[in-house]
């Protein structure tokens, strides 16, 4: 069985990524392989965006409570809601984002396209269409508010966005409308272009440089916010190392002759392995990219493309063995891959590579709801927690 496991997805918490006797490694030890570090995307970007909203200040936080929202909630029945005011109609908010308005609202309007797993993932979508002067198929509609507490990141977005399209109606002090500015912007500008491809396994190390430079970029705007959600991102590059930035190759945003050089890189390494040069060790795989704050403008010199390349070394042809790819389409050219069998059945098992960890999330909820209804003995609920992980 043990066999079969070729990564992990978890949490990036202190408890399963820590220095010291912590379940990734526990777990690795135990079934005696390197395993791939599936940081899950999800919970990456949102501690990203919890960054944001706790520096932007958009609401004191009182225990479980966002006063801001709380009392949004509570008026929401005695606002008009077809009396609201576009966020790009806001001086400020079109200063920031004039250049990305047609790109992002483009964006969103395609990706209503796309299945969601969850309801509120659509109405973000169409809260951003709305925020941008976009109007949504079927017309615009605003959902009633519903839950608001911390544990929800998305909560935090569309809360911000629905408030401030009725700012007009609903009293907002200076700062709390200046907070929100800078909160709105940042999700439109920097964030849901990313948030919304997080789980594409094959996307992940464009997406994870192209969303670095952004933050980079945003000091320009914002340098608090820049520095601060750079700091908070640098510690999780799982998909930056030598071996997951391979992915790369069955992406359909990166250049042929991108995909070629990179290509060449792993032939070439592959040649100086069997000719015993250093062979790769299993525990010599690093875990993820190792940047500093202060080495970031450095790394962002080059385009993205050359940074790509240069992420490909000695580990990189080890997701082939690892996934049991055929790797011979590397031999001829890109343009060429899309015809070859190998390469449709590495790009088959990348897609479907899962990098986020909600289903598991879902399972532990409806578990643990389901266990309160059973039983409240600790025992008989540790049974069943074992059978239910079992079955």
């Amino acid at each position: 069985m043990t066999n079969h496991i070729q990564a992990f997805v978890f949490d990036t918490t202190a408890s399963n990524t820590g220095k010291f006797k912590v379940a990734c490694s526990l777990l690795e030890r135990k079934i005696e392989r390197d395993i791939l570090f599936f940081g899950c995307r999800h919970h990456i970007y949102e501690i990203i965006l919890s960054t944001v909203f706790t520096i932007c200040k958009v609401s004191p936080i009182s225990g479980p409570d966002i006063p801001l929202f709380k009392k949004f909630k509570s008026q929401w029945d005695t606002l008009k809601i077809t009396e609201f005011s576009t966020g790009i109609s806001h001086c400020s908010v079109q200063d920031i984002l004039k250049n990305d308005i047609d790109v992002i609202l483009q964006f969103c309007l395609n990706r209503l396209n796309v299945a969601f797993p969850r309801d509120d993932y659509k109405e973000f979508l169409v809260l951003i269409i709305i925020f941008l002067g976009g109007v949504p198929p079927g017309g615009i509609k605003f959902k009633k508010p519903g839950a608001y507490h911390l544990a929800r990141w998305m909560s935090k977005g569309i809360y911000g966005f629905k408030i401030f399209l009725f700012r007009n109606h609903f009293k907002l002090t200076k700062q709390e409308e200046n907070s929100l500015v800078e909160l709105n912007c940042f999700i439109i500008k920097c964030y849901a272009m990313y948030w919304f491809t997080v789980s594409n396994c094959e996307m992940a190390p464009l997406n994870d440089i192209q969303f670095l430079r952004k933050l980079h970029e945003y000091s320009e705007i914002n340098k608090t916010i820049s520095e601060a959600t750079i700091g908070k991102f640098v510690n999780h590059l799982y998909y930056l190392n030598e071996e997951c930035s391979t992915f790369a190759l069955f992406d359909r945003r990166v250049c042929s002759e991108t995909k070629l050089l990179i290509a060449k890189k792993i032939i070439e390494d592959s040649k100086e392995e069997e000719e015993g040069e250093d062979e790769i060790k299993d525990n010599d795989t690093p875990k993820k990219l190792v940047l500093k704050k202060s080495e970031i403008p450095l790394f962002l010199n080059d385009d993205d493309n050359t940074i790509l390349i240069n992420l490909v070394g000695r580990k990189s042809q080890k997701v082939f063995k690892r996934f049991k790819i055929n790797s011979d389409f590397l031999k001829t050219h890109p343009n060429n891959w899309s015809s070859s069998n190998d390469y449709k059945i590495g790009e088959d098992i990348i897609q479907k590579l899962k990098v986020v960890n909600d289903a598991a999330e879902r399972g532990i909820k409806l578990i643990e709801e389901f266990e309160q209804k059973v039983t409240r003995d600790e025992n008989q609920k540790q049974f069943l927690l074992q059978v239910n992980i079992f079955y």
